[in-house]
């Protein structure tokens, strides 16, 4: 696994309007991870709670339907925030989530992502805009699956 500083906590989009010393306070609580191709980060319906931020590779998150069949939900980059739906509300994970290729990524507590997001109204505001922009294209995708 590549060596990993605070700095490559600024390329997260969540994370990228908070200063240096805080991004060096919440580097202290992260654990690192380093995931295979199609290595599985999240299995749907686990009830762990961690929220990840991915500092380098692409993932997909996937759901099956109720027919058995996998659907990708959408592709993540590194600079996406993976987890953060079953952080805030507690409910169990949503989707599967595998790597695509060598990804890195960097995860933080539950409590550590909702006392962030209470901590740093700029950290809030960003969540609430990428939450936003899911539910539209979740939406648009429901318009054209219904077309």
């Amino acid at each position: 696994m590549p060596d990993l500083t605070p700095a490559d906590l600024s390329n997260i989009k969540l994370l990228s309007e908070l200063h240096d010393t805080e991004l060096a306070s919440l580097f202290k609580l992260v654990e690192k991870k380093s995931l295979s191709p199609d290595e599985v980060l999240i299995r749907e319906l686990h009830a762990d709670f961690k929220v990840y931020f991915l500092v380098s590779g692409r993932m997909t998150a996937s759901h099956i339907n109720s027919a058995g069949k996998e659907v990708v939900l959408r592709t993540l980059v590194a600079g996406d925030v993976i987890g953060d739906y079953a952080a805030v509300d507690g409910i169990e994970r949503a989707a599967t989530v595998r790597a695509l290729e060598p990804s890195v990524l960097v995860a933080i507590e539950r409590e550590d992502f909702i006392n962030l997001i209470k901590t740093y109204p700029d950290v809030a505001y960003q969540e609430i805009v990428q939450l936003v922009e899911q539910v539209r294209l979740h939406v648009d995708r429901i318009c054209e699956l219904s077309a």
